[in-house]
């Protein structure tokens, strides 16, 4: 017995000694102090300082991120206790702190040459490398999406490219970082835990194959891929920092530490020429990111590809509306196939089939038929269509002539004058309005969604000829989506928009509102019309009973080209509960480019309300400057 508990105590001495830090090998403090000052060792550790707090900590909320207890404050600290750690010698396979965190190792040992270093077994780490084989970056950007709260901003991912380019790339892996939702949130509850940091945001790493799919409007929106020219060591480096946070979770907001924040803070820890992230403190949209890349010379070449939607809508308008109706029938009847293609010549009949195919891969994509039904079909349209050698002679969506990120910079800085005049008073002013972001529909267009609109936290401060100085409206958030009706697309045209704002000629009181509309909206060769029934809420001790919740129709005519801009509406409240005041209102807009991010307008618009036969009118006539930043 006594034997055997020697031999038992020996064999743990043993073991701990060869497993504990070499000592002698421990760089000193101040040498450790003067590494950790390094700003690559921040950015693996994703180290900034809070723009609200001031504070200076990780942006990991994963204690298992840290080896020193208080490593996310403090870089010194976990520098040193990942030394001691790197240290350690003759560990097991894949326990070793070089296999949890390869990047930080792989730095560690290039800043501290003089430090033997004994690279330990970690078979996992590169089993998960090999497999993903990557030797280029590409960030993919699936455009802005204004249906989806998550993606009205558009999305990032990256892509790792492999070496064999003539391999799909959709079998290569793809990094994303997105809130780890709750699936039962509706998306009023999703864009309210996504703006205030209700989700643990998580990077994962999946075959792109899978990311398309599981990305459900991903191929119904136009893809921009920007193929990064990082060197295979920064690539490696991207790798291996990946590996060191897919199990690991930051908290995630929708404006500023989000997806593709997230994607700039895994390029910055890759190489010490990049860094990305320093120019986003408040807000990180999409598009804004791609340019900072773009400024930072680090994009090698783009590539445009259209989304099913895209394609459709080009191949229909290529074509006569005989071969229209018969390519919607082959999806939408079940008639025949041969029999419905019947009166075509050869050359319309491949046409007919191809639109019809892309028609209902455009529907399985937006999940408007059952799929075992649309899957029959399309098979027998494809059969079909095997069976003529004929070309149908469509030509293949174009790229855009600008892309996404050419389009004006997210913010806007205006200065505005005018007078207002009426039966509420007559006034002159200044504005000075700023938007934090994104796009109004009198926005330069080149780069948006046409019809779109996304504002977000706009102030709009007055300054009366008598020397008041008021908040005369601030927009919380405001979205339109004016998209129009085609032969195969019916899309619901609709608006919310939430904020403060005074009665028209801002010369009364402010009050809170709520306003949504539905309708439809048509594009000519004139421009894009539109009508919307909306129902608006507001909220003041001035409004009788304190609120009124009225309703009525708001249409209205606008035309987007790349020098000018012109919006004519009306929208008229005559329905009201609570306060039974009647309003109506008749605004013109007129936009010029200046340059690439300055635009001139100029705007007009007549008011009225009644109310026990007493009506009130009031005009208002301005002009401004607006800069985009």
């Amino acid at each position: 017995m006594r034997r055997s508990g020697f031999f038992s105590l020996l064999a743990f001495v043993v073991l701990s000694l060869s497993f504990q830090v070499r000592a002698a090998d421990m760089p000193d403090n101040r040498t450790l102090a003067a590494v950790a000052e390094k700003k690559q060792w921040a950015h693996l550790l994703h180290h900034r300082r809070h723009p609200y707090t001031f504070r200076h900590l990780s942006q990991n909320d994963t204690d298992a991120f840290f080896l020193a207890k208080n490593g996310k404050k403090s870089l010194h600290a976990e520098l040193k206790a990942d030394v001691a750690a790197f240290l350690k010698d003759n560990m097991p396979d894949n326990m070793s702190a070089q296999c949890r965190f390869p990047a930080r190792y792989a730095w560690v040992k290039q800043q501290l040459p003089g430090i033997e270093f004994k690279d330990q077994s970690c078979s996992e780490f590169e089993l998960w490398k090999n497999k993903i084989d990557a030797h280029k970056l590409t960030l993919i950007f699936p455009a802005s999406h204004i249906n989806s709260p998550s993606s009205m901003y558009g999305h990032t991912l990256i892509r790792m490219d492999r070496k064999d380019e003539s391999r799909s790339k959709l079998l290569s892996y793809s990094v994303n970082f997105a809130a780890n939702a709750d699936p039962s949130d509706n998306e009023l509850v999703f864009s309210y835990k996504g703006l205030t940091g209700g989700y643990p945001g998580v990077v994962s790493v999946m075959p792109y194959y899978e990311k398309t799919n599981e990305y459900q409007h991903m191929e119904y929106r136009d893809i921009w891929e920007y193929r990064l020219n990082l060197t295979k060591p920064e690539v490696d480096q991207f790798v291996r920092h990946v590996w060191e946070t897919k199990d690991t979770y930051f908290d995630y907001y929708f404006f500023d530490e989000n997806c593709s924040y997230r994607l700039l803070a895994l390029l910055d820890a890759s190489s010490e020429r990049i860094d990305l992230t320093q120019y986003f403190t408040f807000t990180a949209i999409p598009v804004d990111t791609i340019r900072v890349l773009q400024e930072a010379n680090l994009v090698e070449e783009t590539h445009y590809r259209a989304s099913a939607a895209s394609a459709l809508e080009y191949k229909s308008n290529q074509t006569g509306d005989k071969v229209l109706k018969v390519a919607r029938d082959l999806v939408d009847t079940d008639t025949e196939v041969e029999l419905l293609l019947t009166g075509l010549n050869k050359q319309e009949q491949v046409r007919a089939l191809e639109l019809a195919h892309a028609y209902a891969r455009y529907l399985a994509i937006k999940k408007k038929k059952d799929n075992p039904e649309l899957r029959k079909r399309t098979i027998k349209l494809l059969s079909a269509r095997a069976k003529r050698a004929v070309d149908a002679g469509y030509a293949e969506p174009p790229a855009p002539a600008i892309r996404d990120d050419e389009g004006h910079l997210s913010s806007r800085l205006a200065l505005w004058g005018g007078n207002t005049s009426g039966d509420q008073g007559d006034a002159e002013f200044i504005d000075l309005r700023l938007r934090l972001a994104y796009h109004n529909i009198m926005d330069l267009p080149e780069g948006y969604v046409p019809g779109s609109q996304i504002q977000m936290g706009l102030l709009n401060m007055r300054a009366q000829d008598d020397g008041d100085i008021e908040l005369n409206q601030f927009i919380l958030i405001d979205v339109l989506s004016l998209s129009h009706q085609t032969y195969f697309q019916s899309p619901v045209a609709w608006a919310v928009t939430t904020g403060f704002e005074r009665p028209d000629g801002g010369l009364g009181d402010l009050y809170g509102y709520l306003k949504v509309a539905f309708g439809r909206a048509y594009l000519t060769d004139i421009g894009r019309f539109y009508g919307l029934a909306e129902v608006q809420l507001l909220a003041d001790n001035q409004f009788e009973k304190d609120h009124q919740l009225s309703i009525g129709p708001r249409f209205g005519w606008l035309l987007q080209q790349g020098k000018y801009q012109a919006q004519i509406e009306a929208n008229f409240q005559e329905l009201s509960f609570g306060d039974q005041t009647r309003r109506r209102s008749l605004t013109a807009d007129l936009g010029y480019k200046v340059a690439s991010d300055w635009q001139l307008r100029v705007s007009a618009k007549g008011s009225q309300s009644e109310q026990n036969n007493i009506r009130l009118d009031q005009s208002e006539v301005s002009a401004g400057i607006n800069w985009y930043y």
